[in-house]
């Protein structure tokens, strides 16, 4: 949250704080108005920083993880698989007429060779059209390959999208200030309570 907490009272900067554990007290890490402006005479004081973050994730998480989404999630992926699906259906017809050339190729090589009787030409020939048809064999395995594996069901989509929200709750979550900075405008702090102020729309 650094650079977006700002005191509701003079309008400076929250900046981070520590310190150091003693006999006493614990080590306490927070934030803490810098009371820059000095016109106005300020009684904020410091907020714990674990509280803090802790209670703007929450709040980051109840919006873009909201459980009412799951069912849009889940559509949207469908929709999404499906536009991939056609994609795959037509590279694998565009793979498999390429063998059906090859061998047409090959057949027609090999019925050269029996009247004829081989020669070098033949040979290279016959040769290469076999490898061109190996390696497309394989170009087709890889994009079935693709194709299984882009079919998600609904449960795995559930489970992924309910693992994201506890990593992200966690703070475990890559991404996860690009996602604050995304939706968190500035963080008010008052004597009284803390106003989080947030981007909506585009």
């Amino acid at each position: 949250l650094s650079g977006k907490i700002i005191c509701g009272e003079c309008g400076s900067a929250y900046v981070g704080n520590s310190r150091k554990a003693s006999d006493t007290h614990p080590h306490y890490v927070s934030y803490r108005c810098t009371h820059k402006n000095g016109k106005i005479k300020c009684h904020t004081g410091e907020v714990n920083r674990d509280m803090l973050d802790e209670s703007v994730v929450n709040l980051i998480s109840n919006i873009v993880f909201d459980d009412s989404k799951i069912e849009s999630i889940v559509s949207a992926y469908k929709e999404y698989y499906n536009s991939q699906d056609d994609t795959y259906k037509a590279e694998i017809n565009r793979l498999e007429k390429l063998i059906k050339e090859a061998d047409k190729k090959i057949y027609n090589l090999v019925s050269a060779i029996a009247k004829v009787g081989i020669s070098e030409a033949l040979e290279e020939s016959l040769k290469a059209t076999e490898e061109e048809k190996a390696n497309i064999n394989y170009q087709l395995s890889n994009v079935k390959l693709m194709a299984e594996k882009s079919t998600l069901t609904d449960e795995t989509i559930i489970k992924a999208f309910n693992s994201v929200k506890a990593e992200f709750r966690k703070g475990t979550l890559n991404g996860v200030k690009e996602i604050i900075d995304m939706f968190v405008d500035k963080v008010i702090v008052y004597a009284d309570r803390v106003e989080v102020v947030l981007y909506y729309g585009s």
